[in-house]
């Protein structure tokens, strides 16, 4: 597997990083190409228009191409600085996170790498190639095993990102009120065994989606989570140098994002398992990046 995935963040003479995206997501042939470079303003064209950030679709356009080129070409430095102008933009896109993660694991930056696989996975949960990567570099031991009551819930919960819950959730609502009606209308007693059938399953599925997207909406938008971006990153017992020593965090360790103490400071909470401790602690904001 260590090939593969290494594989994965090279790319080779033929593929750019975001061709291997597409073609893990079943895109194939001469499309994969046109829609890497396509992708992200095609996603957030509504954005544009909207000015929710100052950059024309054409420079988008370019922006990534190029960065693409540089990459395939093994210039990640250039790469990344142009990943990272279009992320600073307010480009929200699991291709570009994915693209920007692979610039930073070649140029052995593993816990910036980690955080773009982390943001991949918050808006394509079932982008293969970024779990692959992200499990190659974590730290050893990092993840933690959840209560194997938990496990079949969690593995509903990351099939679909929110967006996909949110629209399975709209459409079983639709269809619950078309089956409602053609019941009350319907006078065939046959038809209307088919439609009340349709229509349990329909409430169903809509208690499902209604339980389950907030729950994502939850893991997406409503924690605040930041990854270790210093090698051996020393925590403090408060926010001062000035204070002892408390935890020793790897770089890639996850930790949850309390508060802001201001000067630069981070309250903290580590989140996998390689940490010895649950407790909070301080960092300094330099030494994570945020999800």
């Amino acid at each position: 597997m260590r090939d593969e995935v290494e594989r994965g963040m090279r790319g080779d003479s033929r593929k750019t990083q975001a061709d291997l995206f597409f073609a893990s997501a079943g895109i194939i042939g001469s499309q994969i190409r046109s829609f890497a470079v396509l992708v992200v303003p095609a996603v957030l064209v509504a954005l544009c228009v909207s000015g929710a950030f100052a950059m024309d679709l054409s420079e988008i356009h370019r922006r990534f191409a190029t960065a693409n080129e540089h990459y395939q070409n093994k210039q990640f430095k250039e790469a990344l600085e142009l990943y990272r102008s279009l992320i600073e933009a307010g480009i929200r896109d699991p291709v570009l996170f994915y693209n920007a993660g692979n610039a930073y694991a070649q140029l052995g930056q593993k816990g910036r790498a980690i955080a773009m696989y982390e943001r991949t996975l918050r808006l394509a949960p079932r982008h293969t190639q970024a779990q692959k990567n992200l499990a190659y570099l974590r730290p050893a031991g990092a993840a933690r095993a959840p209560f194997i009551l938990w496990r079949p819930f969690l593995f509903v919960r990351d099939r679909l990102s929110l967006n996909e819950w949110l629209l399975l959730m709209t459409g079983s609502l639709v269809g619950v009120a078309a089956m409602w009606s053609a019941w009350l209308l319907l006078r065939d007693g046959v038809v209307r065994s088919v439609v009340r059938g349709l229509l349990v399953a329909g409430v169903l599925l809509l208690l499902v989606a209604g339980g389950f997207a907030p729950w994502r909406g939850y893991v997406e938008q409503g924690r605040r989570v930041g990854v270790v971006v210093d090698s051996d990153a020393v925590t403090r017992h408060g926010p001062s140098p000035e204070l002892g020593e408390h935890l020793r965090l790897a770089e890639g360790t996850r930790v949850r994002i309390i508060s802001r103490e201001g000067n630069g400071w981070l309250c903290v909470q580590p989140l996998d398992s390689g940490a010895t401790t649950s407790e909070h602690t301080y960092l300094k904001e330099e030494s994570v990046e945020e999800i």
